[in-house]
């Protein structure tokens, strides 16, 4: 054991990306609470996302990188309600987003 707990996440929700920018609302926690952060993760594709709130957009330029079938991203969202995400270049693909429990 290196010291390092592992996290604990909980149920995760999914969405396509697409060419335009797309919201998806912050999944709670298995208590129902708002999460602090949230576990991202792309199949197929990159993908572009950043945390945010209802009518927000991101684009390559302004989100985060999500690496194809790699490791995920870990999320800062407190404060806010949405994930915005958006297709990398190579073309449409999932995310899923699941809360990380406390």
């Amino acid at each position: 054991m290196n010291g390092i707990a592992p996290l604990r996440l909980g149920p995760g929700v999914g969405a396509a990306t697409g060419a335009a920018s797309a919201t998806l609302a912050v999944p709670t926690t298995a208590g129902g609470s708002a999460p602090e952060n949230v576990y991202i993760t792309a199949d197929t594709f990159n993908c572009y996302v950043r945390a945010g709130l209802t009518g927000d957009t991101v684009t390559n330029a302004t989100g985060a990188v999500v690496p194809a079938n790699g490791p995920g991203l870990l999320l800062n969202v407190k404060g806010c309600t949405h994930i915005i995400h958006l297709q990398g270049s190579g073309g449409a693909g999932r995310i899923c987003v699941s809360p990380v429990e406390a």
